[in-house]
C-alpha cells in the first residue's frame, strides 16, 4: 500500500513535467507563422535556405533587410540616371540599332541584314508592353503589296498628278507612300466622315474625355464664326479612318521643283511664344479644320520588305499547300491502315498456307522432273 501511495504521488509530477515538453514545438512553430508557404517550402527545399530561417524570423534582421534594399535601389536610381551612364547607355543602343560597329571587330558587316526599324519597334513593344506594335510592323513587312489598289492600275483608281496637287493644296491627303524607284507612289485619301472627331456627343463611341463622357471636339473660328466647315477639329486615328487609295505617277521634275517638301515645311507645327500671356500657344493656322489631316510620306522599298514571305504566304498559294498537305495526310493514313490489315491473324494465317502451298508444288515438280 505504502508502494502504490508513493506511484500514484508520482504520475501527476511525470504528467506535469510532459506537458512543457509538448508546447516547446507550438512556441518553435509560432516564430515562422509570419512567413509565407512558398518562402517556408523553399526553404524547407534548401539547406542554405534552411539556415537562413532564424534570420528571417528575427525581426532585427528584417528591418536591416529592408533598409539595406533601399539604400541598394536608391544607389541603383543615382548610377542609371546620372550623365555618364546614360551616355553609355546611348552608345550602346546606337550599336544596336544599326550594327556599325560589326565590321571592325568581326570583318563581318551585319548592317545588310539588320534591320534598325524591326528593332526600335521591337523596342517599343517592350518599353510599353504593346506586343501588337511589333507584330503589325511584321505583317506590314510581309504583306507591303497590300499597298497596292486592289482594281490594278488602271480605272478609277488612278489619279492624276493635277488632282493630287489639288487636295495636296486642300489638306485632304493622310499618306503618301513612295515606292523605291522614286516614280511611283500611293495616295491615302480618308473620306470626309471619318476624318476629323466632329459631330454630335455619342457619335463616336470609342473615344472618351477625361470626364468618360464621350468626345467631340469642334472649336469655332474666329475668322468664320458663322462658317461650320471652317471650324477646327483635331484628325481622327490614322487606323479609324477609312481611305481611299489611288495609283499616281510622278512626273520627273517632282523631285527637283520641291513641291512636297516645301509643302511639308509649311504644315510644321511651330509653337509660338507669347509675351502678353507668357506662354507658349499653338497658333490658329496650324489647327486643323473639317476636312483637314496632315500628311505622312512613306518610303516603300521592296528589298527592305520580305519578299519571300509575301510570296509564300499568298491566299491562293496557301491553299495549294493545305491540299498537297492533306493529299499527303491521306496517302499516310492508307499505308498506316494497310499495314494494320496486314498485321491481323487472317492475312498471315493466309500467308502462311500460301506458302506451304508453294513449298508443296515445288518439291512435286522436282520428283516428277525428267532425268
Amino acid at each position: 500500500q505504502i508502494r502504490r501511495a508513493q506511484e500514484d504521488d508520482q504520475q501527476p509530477s511525470s504528467s506535469s513535467s510532459s506537458q512543457p515538453t509538448a508546447t516547446t514545438p507550438s512556441s518553435s512553430s509560432n516564430s515562422y507563422d509570419h512567413l509565407p508557404r512558398e518562402v517556408a517550402a523553399a526553404m524547407a527545399l534548401s539547406p542554405f535556405a534552411a539556415l537562413a530561417l532564424p534570420l528571417a524570423a528575427d525581426p532585427s534582421w528584417r528591418e536591416s533587410a529592408a533598409g539595406f534594399g533601399e539604400r541598394l535601389r536608391a544607389q541603383l536610381q543615382d548610377v542609371v540616371f546620372s550623365d555618364g551612364f546614360q551616355q553609355k547607355w546611348d552608345k550602346l543602343n546606337d550599336g544596336l540599332t544599326y550594327m556599325d560597329w560589326t565590321f571592325p571587330y568581326t570583318g563581318l558587316d551585319f548592317s545588310y541584314v539588320w534591320d534598325p526599324e524591326m528593332w526600335i519597334k521591337f523596342r517599343e513593344a517592350v518599353k510599353w508592353n504593346t506586343p501588337d506594335v511589333f507584330w503589325n510592323k511584321v505583317w506590314d513587312r510581309i504583306s507591303y503589296r497590300s499597298k497596292v489598289p486592289y482594281a490594278g492600275f488602271v480605272g478609277d483608281m488612278r489619279i492624276s498628278y493635277a488632282k493630287f496637287i489639288q487636295l495636296l493644296e486642300r489638306n485632304r491627303i493622310k499618306r503618301l507612300i513612295i515606292y523605291g524607284d522614286m516614280r511611283t507612289a500611293i495616295v491615302e485619301v480618308p473620306h470626309p466622315w471619318t476624318t476629323n472627331i466632329a459631330g454630335a456627343p455619342g457619335q463616336y463611341g470609342q473615344y472618351m474625355g477625361f470626364d468618360g463622357d464621350p468626345l467631340s471636339i469642334l472649336v469655332p473660328n474666329p475668322a468664320a464664326p458663322d462658317d461650320p466647315s471652317r471650324w477646327f477639329s483635331p484628325e481622327m486615328p490614322e487606323w479609324d479612318m477609312e481611305k481611299y487609295r489611288f495609283y499616281l505617277d510622278l512626273p520627273g521634275d517632282f523631285w527637283e521643283s520641291g513641291t512636297l517638301l516645301r509643302y511639308l515645311r509649311e504644315r510644321e507645327v511651330q509653337i509660338l511664344w507669347d509675351n502678353d500671356s507668357k506662354q507658349y500657344i499653338l497658333p490658329y493656322k496650324h489647327l486643323t479644320k473639317l476636312g483637314e489631316v496632315r500628311t505622312e510620306v512613306q518610303l516603300l522599298d521592296p528589298t527592305e520588305n520580305w519578299a519571300f514571305l509575301s510570296w509564300l504566304v499568298d491566299e491562293r498559294r496557301m491553299q495549294f499547300i493545305e491540299k498537297a498537305a492533306a493529299l499527303c495526310l491521306f496517302i499516310r493514313g492508307v499505308a498506316i491502315a494497310t499495314n494494320i490489315i496486314s498485321a491481323t491473324s487472317l492475312v498471315r494465317f493466309l500467308r502462311k498456307r500460301r506458302r506451304q502451298k508453294d513449298k508443296k508444288q515445288n518439291m512435286w515438280e522436282r520428283l516428277t522432273r525428267a532425268p
